[in-house]
């Protein structure tokens, strides 16, 4: 396997995983069970180690596609710019997760508070890592920026639209 599809392979698990984890720490925290949040974060941090394969990948796969006719280098930066970002917030939610389950195993008093730090930055964490999944998207699939810009066309016609019928 080369590097771009192992990049298509790898991007992935840190996207779906730290989704599948807030999940699960979402139905934990309703269903107030402990061993389900444990669960959730072991998902969490796993889908947070992902990130790393998915980041040296994607910078050796640059080196490759920056010079394919038809990539924009200016997409490219957007990506890589959100994944650095995407990265080291993931890694965050990894960190909370960790520091959690030790908290769990310690009996320490405040590991209340660090099951609400874990969730806020694993949602923290999905929130830019569908940044990056957007941005990489773009790289090879113009057809999405195309449908975004025939959808915010389309809107302003409808509020021009509005508008106009406001005066009258």
């Amino acid at each position: 396997m080369n590097f771009q599809q192992l990049h298509h392979l790898f991007n992935h698990l840190p996207s779906i995983g730290q989704l599948v984890g807030f999940a699960v720490l979402l139905v934990a925290l309703f269903l107030r069970k402990s061993s389900v949040f444990q669960t959730g974060a072991w998902i969490v941090l796993i889908s947070a180690i992902t990130v790393w394969p998915a980041n040296f990948t994607g910078e050796k796969c640059e080196e490759k596609v920056e010079h394919i006719e038809g990539v924009s280098q200016n997409q490219i930066h957007e990506h890589e710019e959100a994944a650095e970002l995407a990265f080291k917030i993931t890694l965050i939610s990894g960190a909370f997760a960790l520091l959690y389950l030790i908290a769990i195993r310690k009996s320490w008093r405040f590991s209340n508070y660090l099951k609400y730090l874990l969730m806020v930055s694993c949602a923290v964490s999905i929130f830019f890592l569908m940044q990056v999944s957007h941005q990489g998207g773009l790289i090879r699939h113009p057809e999405i920026d195309i449908a975004e810009a025939k959808g915010r066309h389309e809107n302003k016609r409808e509020r021009d639209g509005e508008n106009e019928r406001e005066k009258d």
